[in-house]
């Protein structure tokens, strides 16, 4: 079964889900989230994937049933998604590239997160922990 994993509390300063997220990837700069709080401009969060093995995208509108278990949805829907990322153990799309990578997922000790803003619901698949920097404009 699905479970989410709060390891980031406290680490991004909390605004309800109001974040949005800028997306930026490529084969040298791997994939970096920067999130934004659309109602004060003064801090930008960072979160730095470096080299990721998968991710997959969606407005947020686009995931309202059956994408997710509901229980754990509603469990971090009502502290108002207050880590904005988690990871997820047992998650379809980690099920997904777990069964398609040939053994790496497990060999490479990949991690599945999910990142919830305003705009999107981005899932990735990672060898490593992201590095979370907070700017000050």
């Amino acid at each position: 079964m699905e479970k989410w994993i709060d390891r980031f509390s406290g680490v991004i300063p909390h605004c309800g889900h109001d974040y949005l997220v800028s997306i930026k990837s490529g084969d040298m700069d791997g994939l970096v989230l920067e999130l934004e709080y659309g109602k004060d401009e003064k801090e930008k969060v960072v979160i730095d994937f470096f080299a990721t093995k998968a991710m997959r995208v969606a407005d947020e509108g686009m995931y309202l049933r059956g994408i997710f278990c509901d229980e754990e949805i509603e469990k971090f829907k009502g502290q108002g998604f207050e880590s904005v990322i988690y990871e997820m153990q047992d998650g379809d799309f980690g099920n997904l590239i777990k069964k398609t990578s040939g053994g790496l997922y497990e060999h490479l000790n990949m991690k599945h997160y999910i990142i919830i803003t305003l705009n999107f619901v981005i899932e990735v698949i990672s060898v490593i922990d992201p590095d979370i920097t907070i700017l000050n404009k």
